[in-house]
């Protein structure tokens, strides 16, 4: 789901689902989101032989560490939903200008898609050494879906007894785990990636267990619910947070306090209907409860001129905070960006070319590590005009109509599965609370099924970036965008949606 910083609020509002050593005995099964593996094994290597034995070793290690007894299961990304390929395209895209601007050479992990050369060899790789063993599954990249996905659909459709552990800790993982409601599951990740301290343990175990019943006892329900009921709800509320699928409705935010906001709002709602109120009821054909989900948003939209008030104090202390110590360095790039052809609009409104913040990154004769900081804090050293940016945050029906159909086609992904492979949403940000508010009344669900996935190369030709089509075999000439930068609503650069011209 790749929601920014969800985990981080997970530790430190439930600190304690976390184990800090190997104290979860008797695996039953062991699940592998190898996409997971596979990139922190490419980091500081360039030979793709060595990132393949490297990858194939963690295996090995992974399967030591755990000790499992009967299933392992391994999943690689194969070829995603539209709604997903959008997110990849500008991931990637991305990832090819740091690499212009990079004067260190790398590997390009834009290599990481279904199709490459790269990934294709490791499929190759991976059978051959796990085909011929008889309790290894291998799904690999040929088949279609994210792993994640596949993994969940493998346990839901498999009578799995025992405990389970899956390699991979984003925030997909730790909701979709949450949503097969299927209990002793338990996510496993280094240590090193999350930054945990005051632990010797080379990995980390988050419990899905003991997650879902600090999350119930956070909801502080005067009525008994149904756990299940009150889970699928969280998980979907959770959408209107912002994810890889959904735009980010701007005064909602999991950085200025969104997640307890949800979390209240749920709760007083819940104890008004005596315990009877549900967003997501999968016994009914389009899942959503509307006229709950229009209380809800209707209860949140009385909130938002609140939260966007809140929310540009936090931001304008932040500004006030750091604006001294980037001074020089951030008026050395308004210079720059002003010779290279935009204007003060263009930084006023936190519209800006990627590409020249990449290049004023790379040609700049100051301290490369204070430039650094200062590039990923512009999303707040712009942020002096965004009460006026809320004011005309106003959207029409279109706008309303696109964030609802594309919540409608998550929600279905996540709760029961992609109902259209080619549908993506074609707007760029989430509408406010008060505006969607008002147009639910007169939305209708009409979903256009189609179980029609995209080829490889359909994929490759709208992820790639023109530089990166030498990583696959297929005619694919590519073609040039210019890469806009939307810095507004957010805290830092790396959280910032991209848009294409």
């Amino acid at each position: 789901m790749g929601i920014p910083v969800y985990f981080k609020t997970l530790i430190s509002d439930y600190g304690d689902t976390i184990l800090h050593k190997d104290i979860y005995d008797d695996i039953n099964h062991l699940f592998f989101d190898l996409n997971c593996l596979i990139h922190p094994c490419a980091r500081g290597l360039n030979d793709e032989n060595e990132i393949i034995d490297k990858i194939l070793n963690e295996i090995h290690k992974l399967i030591k560490y755990t000790r499992v007894k009967d299933t392992i299961y391994i999943a690689i990304d194969g070829i995603a939903p539209k709604m997903k390929m959008r997110q990849q395209r500008m991931r990637r895209h991305k990832s090819a200008l740091e690499r212009k601007y990079n004067t260190e050479s790398s590997w390009n992990t834009n290599a990481i898609s279904p199709g490459t050369k790269f990934m294709n060899i490791l499929n190759i790789r991976l059978r051959k050494k796990f085909s011929c063993l008889e309790n290894i599954i291998l799904d690999d990249s040929d088949n279609r879906g994210e792993g994640e996905h596949k993994i969940l659909h493998y346990i839901l459709n498999n009578n799995l007894k025992g405990k389970i552990c899956i390699y991979g800790l984003d925030a997909d993982l730790i909701q979709l785990s949450l949503v097969s409601h299927k209990p002793n599951i338990v996510l496993l990740r280094e240590t090193t990636d999350y930054n945990i301290e005051n632990t010797d343990s080379e990995y980390i175990y988050l419990k899905i267990d003991s997650l879902k019943k600090h999350l119930l006892e956070s909801f502080h329900l005067q009525r008994i619910v149904k756990e299940s009921i009150i889970i699928d709800d969280y998980i979907f509320m959770c959408f209107l947070l912002g994810n890889d699928f959904m735009n980010h409705i701007p005064s909602l935010s999991l950085r200025y306090g969104g997640h307890d906001i949800l979390l209240d709002t749920y709760s007083k709602l819940q104890d008004r209907y005596s315990g009877y109120f549900r967003l997501i009821d999968r016994e009914i054909p389009n899942i959503i409860h509307m006229t709950f989900f229009k209380e809800f948003i209707s209860e949140l939209s009385s909130l938002e001129s609140e939260m966007i008030s809140k929310t540009i104090m936090i931001r304008k202390r932040q500004r006030e905070k750091i604006s001294n110590q980037y001074y020089n360095d951030y008026q050395d790039f308004k210079k720059f960006i002003l010779e290279h052809g935009e204007n003060e609009n263009s930084i006023d409104d936190g519209y800006l070319s990627l590409e020249d913040i990449y290049r004023f990154q790379c040609n700049t004769t100051s301290d490369k590590d204070s430039i650094k900081k200062m590039i990923e804090n512009l999303p707040i050293l712009v942020s002096d005009k965004e009460f006026k940016l809320y004011k005309s945050l106003q959207c029409d029906s279109e706008e309303c109509q696109d964030y609802l159909d594309t919540l409608v086609h998550t929600t279905h992904y996540y709760f029961n599965k992609c109902v259209n492979w080619r549908y993506s949403s074609s707007k760029s940000k989430g509408p406010l609370l008060t505006n969607l508010c008002k147009y639910i009344p007169n939305y209708k669900i009409d979903i256009t099924r189609n179980n029609k996935e995209y080829s490889n190369k359909e994929q490759l030709e709208y992820i790639f970036p023109k530089d990166s089509h030498h990583l696959h075999e297929y005619d694919i000439s590519g073609k040039e965008y210019k890469m806009i930068v939307d810095l507004k609503f957010n805290r830092y650069m790396w959280e910032c949606h991209l848009e294409f011209i």
